[in-house]
C-alpha cells in the first residue's frame, strides 16, 4: 500500500489494527483454511484519513495508551512472580510448577493444624 506524504504510517497502523478493521480483513480473506488476500483486495480497503494534525494527535494518544499497557503488563508479570514466591514460602511442601495445575509434593511429610 502506498499513501500520500500527508498520511502518518503510525496512524495507518492503528487504523488497520483496530478490531473492526481486523474483522474486515477476515471478511476479505475469507473463511477457507488458507487466507486468500491479494493486492486487489488490499487496494480496495477504504481508510478515512483526517488532517495531519489530527492524525498526530490520535497517534500520540494511542502511543501513550500503549505505553501504559506495557507498564501494566510488566507490573502484572512482577505480581505473578511475587505470588509464585509467596506460594513457595507458604506451601514449602509443594514444588511450584506454572506448567501444571498442581505442583508435585516435595516430601511425604504432611502437617495438619486444625
Amino acid at each position: 500500500m502506498q499513501f500520500a506524504d500527508t498520511v502518518l504510517r503510525d496512524f495507518i497502523y492503528y487504523d488497520l489494527s483496530f478490531k473492526t478493521a481486523n474483522q474486515y480483513w477476515d471478511c476479505l480473506v475469507g473463511t477457507n483454511t488458507q487466507a486468500n488476500l491479494n493486492a486487489q483486495k488490499v487496494k480496495a480497503v477504504a481508510i478515512s484519513v483526517p488532517e495531519p494534525a489530527e492524525q498526530k494527535a490520535i497517534v500520540k494518544l494511542l502511543q501513550a495508551v500503549d505505553e501504559q499497557l506495557f507498564k501494566v503488563q510488566d507490573q502484572y508479570q512482577a505480581y505473578l512472580s511475587l505470588k509464585e514466591k509467596l506460594l513457595e514460602r507458604i506451601f514449602p511442601q509443594f514444588e511450584v510448577n506454572a506448567q501444571e495445575e498442581m505442583g508435585k509434593i516435595k516430601s511425604d511429610i504432611y502437617i495438619y493444624m486444625p
